[in-house]
Parts: C-alpha cells; sequence; structure tokens
C-alpha cells in the first residue's frame, strides 16, 4: 500500500509540472535603466586583444547573452580559456549593478559610477569576502562604447588598498 501511495504522489506531481509548464504564464512588464539596456546591446560575440599594464598583448574574446526574460546580461570573458570569467549585470533600485566572478577567485560587486550614451564606469562597492584596503581584487570597470560594433572595456585591479594596473580590451563584434 505504502508503494502505491509513492506512486500516486510522484505521478501527481509530474503531472502538475507538466501542467504548470504547459501554461501561459505572462510576464510582469518592467522597464529597466538606460544603463542596462546598453549593455543588452552588447549581445552576441566579440573578439579582439587585451593590453596588460605592462604592454603585453593577447587575442581575446567576451560573449555576451541577455538572459532571465531579459532582466540580467550574462557577459564571458576568456570563453573557454584558463582565465574564464563571468559578468552578471542587472539593475537593482533603479541602477545598473554587476557582479565580477573572477578567476582570482573571488567575486566584487559593481554599480553605475557615471554613464552616459558613449560610456559606462563601474566601481567596487561593499563586497562580502573582500578586504578592498588589502585584497587583491577588480576593482572599476569603464566600458566605452565607440559605435555598436566596437566596445573597449578598461579593467582597473586593486591590491593593498591602491589601484594596480588596468587591463584593456579593444573588442569588435564578431561576424
Amino acid at each position: 500500500m505504502k508503494k502505491m501511495i509513492s506512486i500516486l504522489l510522484v505521478a501527481g506531481a509530474g503531472f502538475y509540472t507538466l501542467a504548470w509548464a504547459d501554461m501561459d504564464h505572462p510576464m510582469p512588464a518592467r522597464t529597466y535603466t538606460k544603463e542596462l539596456e546598453q549593455v543588452k546591446r552588447l549581445a552576441g560575440k566579440w573578439s579582439g586583444m587585451s593590453m596588460q599594464s605592462d604592454g603585453k598583448t593577447q587575442p581575446v574574446s567576451v560573449e555576451y547573452r541577455v538572459i532571465a526574460g531579459g532582466s540580467a546580461v550574462e557577459e564571458r570573458l576568456m570563453c573557454n580559456s584558463e582565465h574564464e570569467m563571468v559578468d552578471m549585470y542587472d539593475d537593482q533600485d533603479g541602477k545598473l549593478e554587476m557582479t565580477h566572478y573572477c578567476a582570482l577567485g573571488n567575486r566584487p560587486h559593481m554599480m553605475v559610477k557615471s554613464a552616459d550614451a558613449k560610456q559606462i564606469s563601474l566601481e567596487m562597492g561593499p563586497t562580502p569576502g573582500i578586504d578592498a584596503s588589502k585584497d587583491q581584487h577588480m576593482h572599476a570597470l569603464t566600458l566605452e562604447f565607440k559605435d555598436a560594433d566596437h566596445l573597449t572595456q578598461k579593467w582597473t585591479s586593486y591590491e593593498n588598498g591602491k589601484a594596480g594596473g588596468t587591463v584593456t580590451f579593444t573588442l569588435a563584434r564578431a561576424k
């Protein structure tokens, strides 16, 4: 009898899940900041060069995906390399924010500092697990929009409470 009840419960849960998944669930209408809309327009694959503070260059690829019903953007940096990193952009309390899942093993949380049609500057705010006065971390990011197909990213790292190097990615939209 217990076995029969278990089977009926599992089957019932399965039917409920299928019925719910098949229903049309309209998404609530939302508006997003102009900065998130600007980042959404980057959707697709990008390639170019990265330049370290010491002048060394190397090829780099970046991919943007609009996800979660348009409420977030996933950015994958240096895809399929040992230095691959992921950023998640979204709006919080009417401002663009980004969490950088870094190859250093930490995740700085950045908030928009300034923005206009040609540039978005983000800077790290309070982030659990990072002591900005001593821990090495990415502290700031500037996105420069030359046009719809050209993007420059400037990543500034901090260590011991001071700006370290800046890595610049010069990117073009992949055709």
